[in-house]
């Protein structure tokens, strides 16, 4: 049940919550939760504020006020001594928790953990000082290293369990005791104990410690139902492609090899294994490659799990570009992966690779090809930056694609968010085989622009498009102010619509034209689809353009803008279109993500 209760919640989470104040999780269902921050003198001023950041970021997810239906948040800071921030009764709306938050001082010292959480007992939780009665309470706990007394500490801590407060202890960092994290946190403690290498790391837990602190208060009713062998339905149903590229280096001894190939059956046995439902492959890497088995190779899951455990120990150095080519060139395949069902890949590592520019080149090559990739850093060796660039980038946020977790053993933590972020996964490309009849002009100024530029959208456009498996009915064309050999790259199903004078012609005229011979019939556009005008921008609207945008509007034609290089403030293009999901951002300096979001909004027929 809890894993159906995170389920929920991620979907939640999904629609708005990551890195933003847009969706609550937890209403209407009422918390009393403090959190215990370390403020000792081991921490580093830049460190402590990325704490603070964290714990932002986790709050930005509750309901907060002082009514009944509502949660309320408290702060504890502690060294040696201790101080509270902010109190339940305080917590009156988001807007004074998040400026609470943001005015922590940071106190140095020693670290007496058994204070802070005597502390949330003695006074957080007095209904004087705004605890209730009748509402869960949650507590949780930051540290970068080991307690003056751990037998006072877990005493302490016992001492709120028996209230029936739920705690969540956080571990940061190689002095962090995984045993006294153990003690302090509430049981499971594998649901309850997370740890992290450093607090840049912090933001890689902040959904998950988000969906378990949530998941007690969800509605039962509200959560989706499993099968009796525990698939969950939200992928279960639906076919994908999962493969499993797994570091098999030296740096990672054989019984860690061990307690990974165990995560990787625990994520496996919540999918529904089939040769017309979800399909597994696996290979090992280290200064070489090799393929285990692909996706023609288990279609029941008993066998698939006796395979797993025979999987190999390879040993050596670690040249993950080399694996990630390999995955391209040989998975990914038309005649070795489906093209109508979700692609994914989940690589793990421990550490640095060979070659991250390489690396990003090629994690960049399978984000194009539309393979939602999943990047698991194991130890505090990893480098964060590189885990961002091998992960997929879906419009919300990366770190949704991205974990990194203290330790092997500490993998368990996470097991069944990955499993439900890949079943959002294969539920939004489900998603991907209905929708209304859509025609699509892309629009691009090459006066204004450039050439170079200019292919470089085309090319860009068109691995969208070739990678999008959409099933609706989106037909394409493309608008150009200066035609660079366009009609070679076999963009679309509508013929090129028209040339006009590079010098002369702005994107006013080229919005005008759109509006006046674009979508006819004689170019293909079909009398019942929507109609959309997908416009690249590097300059500010003239007076001349915004009246053509108008005039198009007007007549029932859709804007889409995408923004090159940040040049212009969007707001200048809000008032032209019907949501914010219509302005996006066009980076030539990072492939892949731009890739994505178009490939999400050609899915949703735009």
């Amino acid at each position: 049940m809890e894993t159906l209760k995170m389920y929920v919640s991620l979907m939640l989470l999904v629609l708005g919550v990551s890195g933003g104040d847009t969706a609550v999780v937890c209403s209407p269902h009422p918390s009393d939760v403090v959190f215990i921050l370390d403020s000792s003198s081991s921490i580093w001023p830049k460190e402590f504020v990325r704490q603070l950041e964290f714990v932002e970021n986790v709050t930005k997810t509750f309901d907060i006020g002082l009514r009944e239906n509502q949660t309320r948040v408290g702060i504890i800071t502690y060294s040696h001594k201790l101080q509270i921030a902010l109190f339940l009764k305080d917590s009156r709306n988001k807007s004074d928790v998040i400026s609470a938050i943001r005015g922590v001082p940071h106190l140095t010292g020693g670290t007496s953990t058994a204070k802070a959480l005597w502390a949330v007992k003695s006074r957080m939780l007095l209904r004087e000082n705004g605890g209730r009665d009748d509402v869960k309470k949650t507590v949780v706990v930051i540290t970068d290293g080991m307690s003056h007394n751990s037998n006072a500490t877990k005493m302490a801590a016992e001492g709120l369990k028996d209230l029936g407060v739920t705690i969540f202890a956080v571990g940061v960092g190689k002095d962090a005791q995984e045993t006294e994290l153990q003690n302090i946190a509430s049981d499971p403690v594998e649901d309850h104990v997370f740890q992290v290498p450093c607090f840049q790391s912090l933001k890689t837990i902040q959904e998950r410690l988000s969906i378990q602190a949530c998941s007690d208060s969800l509605v039962p009713e509200e959560s989706p139902q499993s099968d009796s062998n525990g698939v969950l339905d939200g992928c279960g149903g639906k076919p994908a492609d999962v493969y499993f590229l797994l570091d098999s280096s030296s740096s990672i001894r054989q019984s860690d090899n061990i307690k990974q190939l165990e995560f990787v059956k625990d994520v496996v046995t919540m999918f529904d294994i089939g040769e017309n439902k979800t399909r597994i492959g696996i290979s090992t890497f280290s200064h070489k490659y090799h393929q285990e088995f692909n996706f023609q190779s288990y279609y029941n899951k008993d066998d698939l799990l006796r395979a797993i455990d025979k999987v190999s120990y390879l040993r050596g150095g670690t040249d993950t570009a080399s694996a990630l080519r390999h995955i391209r060139r040989e998975v990914f395949t038309p005649n070795v992966s489906r093209g109508n069902v979700a692609r994914i890949l989940v690589v793990i590592t421990d550490g640095y690779s060979r070659s991250p520019r390489s690396t990003a080149a090629e994690a960049a090559l399978l984000h194009q090809m539309g393979v939602n990739v999943f990047a698991v850093g194991v130890t505090q060796d990893v480098d964060i930056k590189e885990l961002e660039q091998i992960a997929s980038q879906p419009m919300e946020d990366v770190q949704s694609f991205m974990f990194n977790v203290s330790n092997f053993d500490a993998l368990k933590t996470i097991k069944n968010v990955l499993a439900i972020r890949t079943c959002h996964v294969v539920d939004f490309e489900s998603a991907c085989q209905k929708g209304d009849d859509t025609d699509v002009i892309f629009l691009l100024d090459v006066s204004s622009l450039g050439s170079t530029l200019s292919y470089s959208i085309t090319d860009r456009i068109n691995s969208a498009i070739s990678n999008s498996r959409v099933k609706t009915e989106v037909h394409y064309g493309i608008m150009v102010s200066n035609c660079p050999d366009t009609e070679d790259k076999q963009l679309s199903s509508l013929e090129t619509v028209t040339e006009l004078a590079p010098r002369r012609s702005r994107f006013a005229g080229l919005v005008k034209k759109a509006r006046l011979t674009g979508f006819s019939l004689q170019n293909g556009a079909r009398p019942t689809a929507r109609r959309v005008l997908f416009t690249f921008i590097d300059s500010e609207l003239s007076p001349e353009a915004e009246i053509e945008i108008e005039m198009a509007r007007d007549i029932g034609i859709d804007f889409i803008f995408a923004i090159v290089d940040d040049v212009i403030d969007t707001a200048r293009v809000e008032p032209y279109v019907t949501g914010e999901r219509q302005i996006l951002k066009y980076d030539t300096r990072q492939s892949g993500k731009f890739e994505q979001v178009l490939g999400g909004m050609l899915c949703d027929g735009m």
